[in-house]
C-alpha cells in the first residue's frame, strides 16, 4: 500500500491502474501460462486488496493448475506475484509478433490492431486487424481489416510500431510476442515482452499432398499447430460440456476462450470457428502441440457430435472419416515437458531405478559391489533367492526337496522344482534327476511338447552385419561374452503343479517368463508371457519382437510392445485351447532364438518368416484351427 500511495501522489486520488499475475516462469519461452492467470484492469483504490488477492488465488484456478500439471510443474515451482502499474488509456492496441511463429525464415512482422483494450483480443472474444510487413523495407505485404476501408492503425504508427518490435527482438536477442497500446495523445507503450515459441516451416511436399476418395467438410482457417489428427468431433459450448468431453477428441469451439485450454491434452485436435494466432488459446496449443485450425468459417454449424473427422491443420483441411495416407505424414512431437522440473527429477530417478547391470549370474561381476541401481538390486537378490529355493535341502539333506535336473534334448540346463503334484506319483523323490515322461505338470508338458516339435537346426543363415550387431553390442555390455553367449550355461527354472507351470528361461542373450495354469474351470486359466532381450542392436530386436507379437496376436493374445520387451496374455480359455498355444509359444522359445541377428535384412528375414509360419501351420495349424493362408508375408 505504501508504493500505491505513491502512485496516487503522482497521478492523482482518482488514478486506476491494471494488476496483473506476475509468477515465477510465467510468460518463459517453455512455460507461458497464457490467459491462465487473472488479470484485472481499471482497478480503483478500493478494490485493491480484493484484486490482489483473487490474483494471488488464481494459481490455484482450474485451467492454471491443469495447465501446470501438463508442463511438468509442482506447486512449489511456482511462487505468485501481483504487478500494479498505471492505466494506459490506449486509443487502439494490440499484439505483435517480431516474426511470423509459422514462417521463421520470411523476414517479416505481424501485428494484429483493436480499437481500445487488447483485452478482448487475447482471449478470443474479438476479431483483429492484421498486418504483416516486411522487416527491411517497411512495405505492407499483407492486411485484413475487421471493418472494410476502416484500419484502425495509420501508416505513421504502423511504422512507429514496426522500429519498436525490431528494437525489442534486438534486445532479447531472440523473437518475440508483444503486447502493445497507443494513448489517445499518440504516445506508444509496451506493455509486454515474452519469447516468441516459433516452429518449423511448411516443405512443398506438405502443401502439395492432396487426398482422394474423401469429402472436405471444410477448406479455410489460420493454421495454429501444423499436423495431423483423426478423432471424433465434440463441439464444447458450456462449462457443463468439458465435464463430458471424450479423450481422444476433436475439440470444436465458436470462440477461442482460455478456460477451454484444460481441455487441450484430451483432444487429439482443435478446431475454432473464430480466432487468429494472437490468442492466449492458441499460444497454449502451440505449447502443448495440438494440431489447431483458427478461423473456420460456420464449422460449429457444419459439424456435429460423434462424426469421425480428419484435421489436416497443415493443408488447412478437414475430411469426413479417416484418412490413414494423411495420419502416416504426421511426424511424431517431441516431449513437451523436457524442460520441465518434474521430468528433470524424473531423469534423475530413472537413472538409479531402471538400468539393469547385472545381467548374467554366472559372471564375476554378479556381486552386490556392482549393483548400481534398484534394478540391480531386485535382480541380485531375486537371483539369490531363486538360487536358496532350487537349492533347498542341500545344507539340510531334505533330498526329496530339491530341484531335479530334467534330462531333455532340449538346449540349455533344467531344474525343475515340484510345488505340489507336478511329478508322477511313482517318481522317487531321492533321485537327483527328472524325465519328461514323469512330469505331471499339464501347462510345461504343452511348452516341451512345442519345444520339440522340430528339432532346432541352429541359428538362422548367417547375416555378417547382424553378427557385427551382437558383437558391438556385447562390447557395449561387458557382462556378456560373444563367444559363449549361445553355450547352454545357464541354468533354467522351472516350478510346477498339476496345473500349473511357471518358468524363467535364459538362453544367451534372451530373457523368458512363461507362466500358466491350465485346469477345470474356464474362469482360473491364463497364459503369461514375457519376452526380452537379444545380442543385435536395438532396432533389429525390436524387429523380432514385433514378429513374435504378431504370431501371438493372430492366436489370440493381447500384446504390448516396450522397447525390446514383449509382454502377452490370454485369459479365461478352455483348457484346451491354451494348451495347444502354449504348443506354440515351446516352439517360439526355441526357433525365434538369434533371429534378431537377420531382422533387418529384408531378404533373410522373410525366408525365416515363412519357415516359422509354415511350420506353425503344419504342426499346430490343425488344433489351432488355421488354415494354409493364415499366416502370410507382407
Amino acid at each position: 500500500m505504501r508504493h500505491y500511495k505513491k502512485i496516487r501522489e503522482k497521478y492523482g486520488p482518482e488514478v486506476l491502474v491494471a494488476m496483473r499475475s506476475s509468477a515465477i516462469g510465467e510468460d518463459s519461452i517453455h512455460f507461458s501460462f497464457a490467459g491462465q492467470y487473472k488479470t484485472q484492469l481499471k482497478v480503483s483504490a478500493e478494490a485493491l486488496l480484493d484484486t490482489y488477492k483473487k490474483i494471488l488465488a488464481s494459481k490455484y484456478h482450474a485451467s492454471a493448475v491443469v495447465y501446470r500439471t501438463q508442463k511438468g510443474l509442482r506447486d512449489e515451482d511456482i511462487v505468485m506475484c501481483v504487478g500494479c502499474m498505471v492505466m494506459v488509456d490506449t486509443r487502439v492496441s494490440g499484439v505483435a509478433f517480431s516474426c511470423s511463429p509459422y514462417e521463421p525464415k520470411t523476414p517479416c512482422l505481424e501485428i494484429y490492431a483493436t480499437k481500445g483494450l487488447a483485452e478482448n483480443i487475447v482471449q478470443g472474444k474479438q476479431e483483429a486487424d492484421y498486418y504483416k510487413i516486411c522487416k527491411t523495407t517497411e512495405k505492407v505485404i499483407e492486411k485484413r481489416l475487421v471493418q472494410e476501408n476502416q484500419p484502425v492503425l495509420t501508416e505513421k504508427e504502423i511504422k512507429k510500431l514496426r522500429e519498436q518490435i525490431l528494437k525489442i527482438e534486438k534486445h532479447f536477442g531472440c523473437p518475440q510476442e508483444i503486447e502493445w497500446g497507443i494513448t489517445q495523445d499518440d504516445r506508444l507503450f509496451i506493455l509486454q515482452s515474452r519469447p516468441l515459441l516459433l516452429y518449423e516451416e511448411e516443405t512443398e511436399e506438405d502443401i502439395c499432398l492432396e487426398i482422394e476418395g474423401k469429402e472436405v467438410l471444410a477448406e479455410s482457417g489460420i493454421s495454429i499447430y501444423k499436423g495431423v489428427a483423426c478423432g471424433k468431433a465434440f463441439i464444447v459450448r458450456t462449462d457443463l460440456d468439458i465435464l463430458t468431453f471424450p479423450e481422444g477428441a476433436v475439440l470444436v469451439v465458436l470462440e477461442p476462450l482460455p478456460k477451454w485450454a484444460t481441455l487441450l491434452k484430451k483432444a487429439c485436435a482443435l478446431i475454432c470457428e473464430k480466432g487468429h494466432p494472437a490468442t492466449h488459446l492458441a499460444i497454449v496449443a502451440r505449447e502443448l502441440k495440438i494440431p489447431s485450425l483458427f478461423g473456420v468459417k460456420d464449422i460449429t454449424t457444419k459439424l456435429k457430435n460423434e462424426t469421425l473427422i480428419t484435421v489436416d491443420c497443415t493443408r488447412k483441411k478437414i475430411y469426413l472419416g479417416c484418412c490413414e495416407s494423411l495420419l502416416k505424414t504426421q511426424i511424431p512431437q517431441s516431449n513437451f515437458m523436457i524442460h520441465s522440473p518434474v521430468y528433470k527429477i524424473f531423469k534423475k530417478i530413472t537413472d538409479l531405478i531402471l538400468p539393469l547391470n547385472l545381467t548374467d549370474p554366472d559372471s564375476p561381476f554378479f556381486k552386490p559391489r556392482y549393483c548400481k541401481t534398484l534394478h540391480d538390486i531386485i535382480r541380485f537378490c531375486h537371483e539369490k533367492a531363486v538360487d536358496a529355493m532350487f537349492s533347498l535341502g542341500i545344507d539340510l539333506d531334505l533330498t526329496e526337496k530339491k530341484a531335479k535336473r530334467l534330462v531333455s534334448k532340449t538346449p540349455g540346463s533344467w531344474w525343475i522344482i515340484n510345488l505340489k503334484d507336478g511329478f508322477k506319483e511313482t517318481f522317487d523323490p531321492k533321485k537327483k534327476k527328472i524325465t519328461l515322461e514323469e512330469i505331471e505338470s499339464i501347462p510345461m508338458k504343452a511348452i516341451w511338447e512345442g519345444m520339440i516339435a522340430k528339432p532346432w537346426e541352429g541359428p538362422p543363415p548367417l547375416d555378417f552385419k547382424g553378427l557385427g550387431s551382437v558383437f558391438f553390442w556385447s562390447t557395449m555390455r561387458p557382462e556378456l561374452d560373444p563367444a559363449l553367449a549361445f553355450e547352454p550355461r545357464e541354468k533354467n527354472y522351472v516350478m510346477v503343479s498339476k496345473n500349473f507351470c511357471h518358468l524363467g528361461m535364459k538362453l544367451g542373450y534372451h530373457y523368458t517368463t512363461v507362466e500358466a495354469y491350465i485346469g477345470e474351470f474356464i474362469s482360473e486359466n491364463y497364459i503369461y508371457f514375457y519376452y526380452k532381450g537379444g545380442g543385435a542392436d536395438p532396432e533389429r530386436r525390436l524387429l523380432r519382437i514385433e514378429f513374435i507379437s504378431e504370431i501371438l496376436e493372430k492366436i489370440g493374445f493381447y500384446t504390448v510392445i516396450r522397447l525390446d520387451a514383449l509382454f502377452a496374455h490370454i485369459e479365461k480359455n478352455p483348457a484346451e485351447d491354451l494348451y495347444q498355444r502354449l504348443k506354440v509359444l515351446g516352439y517360439l522359445l526355441m526357433h525365434t532364438r538369434q533371429a534378431d541377428m537377420i531382422m533387418s535384412n529384408p531378404s533373410l528375414a522373410n525366408t525365416y518368416k515363412k519357415q516359422i509360419y509354415e511350420d506353425i501351420t503344419h504342426l499346430f495349424g490343425g488344433n489351432l484351427g488355421l488354415d494354409t493362408n493364415f499366416f502370410h508375408i507382407n
